[in-house]
C-alpha cells in the first residue's frame, strides 16, 4: 500500500544574518506536511535537542576497541497537532498542512555547534508523525548554536608575551633568546594576527625564526583521550645572522571559517596555540607557546 505521506519537512526562522542562536533565544518554525489523500494521524510532535557525541576506534593487536560517549544538554517537546498517546486519531484532508511551533532555547553554558575528527556538538529540530499501525514518519533539521564567551572581555583582549632562551652546544657556541608579544588573546576567523618577535642571536650560527598556529582537538571517554593536531598556519622567516639582534613584526592572516575555540564541553575541547621558535640544528629549539581564542561568528 502506498503511503499517503508525500513529504514532511521542518524548518525555522533566522533571527540574524548568520542564522545562529544562543541560550535564551526564541526559535520559531513550522512543520510542512503534504498528504496525497485524507489521512488519520495520532499526533505530530516536534522536539528540540542539544547534545555532544564522541566516537573512535583503536586497534590493539588483532582486536579493535571502540570508545564512545555522549553529553546531553536539553530536550524539549511539543505536540503541534493530534492527540496525546492513546486518545484516538485526528483526520487531516489531502493537501498541504503547516503547523507552527516556538521553543525557547534553555539558559546555560552550553558549547557551540561543532563537527570534528572524532566527535560533534549538535543542535537540531526533529518532527515525528505517528499513525496507528504504521511506522512513524520522521524528519530533522540542524541549527547552529553559538555559546557566549565564558572568558571576560578584559581577559580576551589582554596582550600576551613569552620568552625563551637556549644555550648552544654541539657545533654551535653562544646562546639565543626570543621575546614574543601579541596584542590580545581573542581573534576572529580571517582576522590578522600581529606578532612582534625580538630575537637575540648571540650564537655562532645563523638562525631562522619560525611561526605556526596549531589547532588541537581533544576527545575524551572516561579518562581515555584522543588528540588531533592540525597546523593551520606556518611562516618561515629569513635567517638572522650570527651575533645579531633583530626585531620582526609579522602580520599573519588567520584562515577563514576556523572552528571556534571550545572550552565548555565535558568530552570535546578545541584549543589554538601560537608557537614561535628558532630553528637550531642538532638541538632543541627555543620555543614560545601562547594560547589563542578563536571567537564564534555571532
Amino acid at each position: 500500500m502506498l503511503s499517503s505521506i508525500k513529504s514532511i519537512t521542518v524548518n525555522y526562522d533566522a533571527v540574524n544574518e548568520e542564522k545562529t542562536f544562543s541560550s535564551g533565544d526564541m526559535l520559531s518554525g513550522r512543520v510542512l506536511l503534504v498528504l496525497s489523500k485524507e489521512t488519520k494521524i495520532e499526533g505530530l510532535r516536534v522536539k528540540m535537542k542539544g547534545k555532544a557525541e564522541v566516537q573512535w576506534s583503536e586497534r590493539h593487536g588483532d582486536k579493535t576497541r571502540y570508545y564512545s560517549s555522549k553529553e546531553k544538554y536539553f530536550k524539549l517537546e511539543q505536540l503541534v497537532t493530534g492527540q496525546e498517546k492513546g486518545n484516538g486519531n485526528d483526520v487531516l484532508a489531502a493537501g498541504s498542512h503547516v503547523f507552527p511551533f516556538t521553543f525557547q532555547i534553555p539558559q546555560g553554558n552550553m558549547p557551540s555547534s561543532f563537527k570534528g575528527d572524532h566527535g560533534k556538538v549538535e543542535y537540531k529540530l526533529e518532527a515525528k508523525l505517528s499513525r496507528s499501525w504504521r511506522l512513524p514518519s520522521n524528519t530533522a533539521s540542524a541549527f547552529t548554536f553559538v555559546s557566549r564567551p565564558e572568558m571576560g572581555v578584559a581577559q580576551l583582549m589582554s596582550p600576551q608575551h613569552g620568552t625563551a632562551t637556549k644555550k648552544m652546544s654541539l657545533f654551535t657556541s653562544g646562546n639565543a633568546a626570543i621575546n614574543v608579544n601579541i596584542e590580545r588573546t581573542a581573534y576572529w576567523s580571517g582576522e590578522e594576527l600581529k606578532v612582534t618577535v625580538d630575537v637575540q642571536n648571540s650564537s655562532s650560527r645563523n638562525l631562522a625564526p619560525k611561526v605556526a598556529v596549531d589547532q588541537i582537538q581533544s576527545f575524551s571517554v572516561q579518562g581515555k583521550n584522543k588528540v588531533c593536531t592540525h597546523r593551520i598556519l606556518k611562516h618561515v622567516g629569513e635567517p638572522i645572522p650570527a651575533n645579531m639582534p633583530q626585531t620582526l613584526t609579522l602580520m599573519l592572516k588567520l584562515p577563514p571559517n576556523l572552528l571556534a575555540s571550545l572550552h565548555n564541553c565535558g568530552i570535546i575541547r578545541v584549543e589554538y596555540f601560537l608557537k614561535v621558535y628558532l630553528d637550531v640544528p642538532f638541538a632543541i629549539d627555543p620555543k614560545v607557546k601562547l594560547p589563542l581564542v578563536i571567537l564564534p561568528a555571532v
